[in-house]
């Protein structure tokens, strides 16, 4: 079991990556993570005039459509760097850093929750969904993204496999949650359960991620996201420099006109307080 102490040292290993790569993050990942914006605002149905706040909002994309379909949005990151990206681009949202585990918000204060690939970034995804219920509304929805596993995401698959046959998978990584733990239906279920929200729907969305060929997954990744990018910066410079190349190879039957047309899949889970 997962001690408090390794948990700490988890979120403190994300909160630093994600301030290190959040420009790397806004270059490469807006055309993709922006595809489950549509589902997962669907998924919360909010009028005009909800009040919705963005968890783990990283630099507003959620936000700014949230805004855009006349919802008062608040944007929430614990990484400054992805909160001052937001407030450069979207000047008039509201954009506050915070801790998903402990919202500094009143009671009952939003319409809906919604998060866009946070929690499989949180050290403690049952004390942020606790969270989340507290400041939800009575019949107030709550919506949030992962991705896939990777038997269901021919990108992430095509990374790990680089990286388990020709690097090293040991690299000391701090103990946190499965990175993919929430890609199990009955895991975003138990969440659900453990924050007394009712009416669990879980459902996978697909996503073509669109990248300069021949190198565009292997440089979004290792730009973007804080645990793989980790584990490819930990490699030997030989050990890198093979994993390039197989990404390369296994990229090479998505290329389509100079791009390479990437198979993604993220899980949409969302539930109600009742």
């Amino acid at each position: 079991m997962t001690t408090q102490d390794e948990l700490d040292r988890f979120h403190s290993f994300e909160l630093s990556g994600w301030r290190r790569l959040a420009s790397g993050y806004a270059r490469y990942y807006e055309p993709l993570v922006s595809q489950a914006i549509t589902p997962l605002l669907a998924a919360v149905a909010p009028v005009e005039g909800a009040r919705i706040l963005d968890l783990c909002c990283g630099p507003g994309y959620v936000s700014a459509e949230i805004k855009r379909r006349g919802g008062v949005p608040t944007g929430v990151d614990f990484a400054a760097e992805m909160i001052a990206l937001g407030k450069a681009r979207w000047p008039d949202i509201d954009f506050q850093q915070g801790d998903a585990e402990a919202l500094q918000f009143y009671d009952q204060a939003f319409d809906a929750v919604v998060a866009n690939f946070g929690f499989l970034h949180l050290a403690r995804p049952e004390i942020a969904m606790g969270q989340i219920a507290r400041v939800l509304k009575p019949g107030g929805r709550v919506a949030f993204t992962v991705w896939a596993s990777p038997a269901e995401s021919i990108g992430h698959r095509i990374m790990l496999q680089a990286v388990t046959a020709h690097g090293k998978t040991d690299v000391g990584l701090p103990e946190g949650p499965a990175l993919f733990r929430f890609s199990d239906k009955q895991e975003c279920q138990s969440l659900f359960a453990s924050a007394g929200l009712a009416g669990g729907k879980v459902v996978n969305v697909a996503h073509n991620w669109s990248v300069p060929a021949p190198d565009g997954l292997f440089d979004a990744v290792i730009s973007g996201g804080v645990r793989i990018a980790t584990l490819l910066e930990a490699q030997s410079p030989e050990a890198l420099a093979r994993i390039r190349t197989a990404v390369r190879e296994a990229c090479a039957p998505y290329r389509r006109d100079g791009a390479l047309q990437i198979p993604l899949a993220s899980v949409l889970a969302s539930a109600v307080r009742p």
